[in-house]
């Protein structure tokens, strides 16, 4: 389930940001092949 943004001034979800973590927690995608799951 998506959780809205209260500011809406960036993306209106945080998953949807280019430069947030979010996606990857969101639904495991990478595109800059940066960031490690806090778990491992």
């Amino acid at each position: 389930m998506k959780t809205r943004n209260p500011s809406g001034l960036i993306a209106e979800y945080p998953e949807d940001y280019k430069f947030s973590s979010a996606r990857f927690y969101f639904d495991g995608s990478d595109e800059f092949n940066l960031v490690t799951h806090y778990k491992g």
